[in-house]
């Protein structure tokens, strides 16, 4: 008899069978029936391990944790990245960095559309200007959507900028809310009863406030992952000290990226929010948000809206993330 066993990582993916010889073991007059419900279970693990299909929406070229992020989407094997997109401004040279540090990741595989085809700079967008990207036929809302079709009911979008690609697909699809397992946004804080309630809008939603009013209220599954926990998410030198270490390409690359941003220490407000894809470093309760017309997302009366997250274990967060991206091979 031969079983299965499933492999999380490993040459053959997340999720994987692969048929193992029996080990050596006593004869038992059940034996055959029980290797059968093994392989059966063993089947069932592997199926219900199968890697989310997701979707990247980015401002990768400002705040250096949109790279840290790509990074993650692109190694994490809990997840099949199926496309990436590019948001505000100069879209088309955001294109260029996303394509270039997936390329270090070993994932030319995956696409990257812009939102637009204008063209912008930052010394991080310098850094990619030596990558040679050749922009796909359609731009990031049509590519959005027709995703969304080919993983009908099971795609994951998340956004880690402003708003606009994602409202719209939203436009272009109305029925895009059905097809969508799960919208993830990096956006907004709700803590307006705390003693610190925010004074300035959170920086992706008042990008294009209109454009995150419309996906709050067309998308079905909203998960907000807002400054309220990400601005918990320090990558203190520590954690960049073993990031370093590593000596891999990826990391290489968000070493340099990190030196090009020029600040000391990175705040993982994206790979926060993109964690929540598949595990559960934030603690999330029910709310009702509104967005104001300055971008601020107050929490209101009313039939919840989404899933807002409230508490985070930031160590524990900062631990795996440094884990995964170092130990990808």
């Amino acid at each position: 008899f031969v079983s299965f066993v499933r492999h999380d990582v490993g040459a053959g993916g997340p999720g994987c069978l692969a048929l193992r010889p029996p080990a050596k073991r006593r004869h038992h007059r059940n034996g055959p029936v029980l290797g059968i419900c093994g392989g059966i279970i063993a089947y069932w693990e592997g199926c219900h391990m199968m890697p989310i299909p997701v979707w990247l929406d980015t401002d990768i070229g400002d705040d250096v944790d949109d790279a840290y992020c790509l990074v993650l989407a692109a190694l994490w094997p809990r997840i099949q990245l199926v496309g990436v997109s590019t948001v505000h401004g100069g879209a088309l040279s955001r294109a260029y960095l996303a394509s270039k540090l997936l390329a270090l990741c070993g994932r030319r595989d995956v696409p990257v559309f812009p939102g637009n085809m204008r063209e912008g700079e930052s010394p991080q967008i310098d850094w990619a200007l030596d990558r040679n990207y050749s922009p796909p036929g359609k731009l990031a809302a049509e590519a959005i959507c027709e995703a969304a079709n080919k993983y009908a009911g099971k795609l994951v979008l998340v956004t880690i900028g402003a708003l606009t690609n994602a409202a719209e697909a939203f436009r272009r699809d109305p029925a895009l809310a059905d097809k969508l397992a799960r919208v993830i946004i990096m956006g907004g804080w709700v803590n307006w009863g705390g003693p610190f309630p925010p004074k300035h809008p959170e920086y992706n939603i008042a990008c294009d406030p209109p454009a995150a009013r419309q996906v709050f209220q067309s998308a079905k599954n909203i998960t907000m992952v807002g400054l309220d926990v990400t601005m918990q998410a320090r990558l203190e030198k520590p954690w960049l000290d073993k990031i370093a270490a590593a000596g891999k390409p990826w990391t290489d690359a968000l070493v340099e990226l990190t030196r090009r941003w020029g600040h000391r220490v990175p705040v993982l407000h994206d790979p926060l929010a993109f964690s929540m894809i598949a595990d559960n470093f934030c603690r999330l309760e029910p709310r009702r948000i509104e967005v104001l017309d300055d971008g601020h997302t107050k929490p209101v009366d009313g039939q919840p809206n989404c899933q807002v997250a409230v508490e985070v274990r930031a160590s524990e967060f900062l631990d795996w993330y440094v884990q995964t991206v170092i130990q990808a091979q």
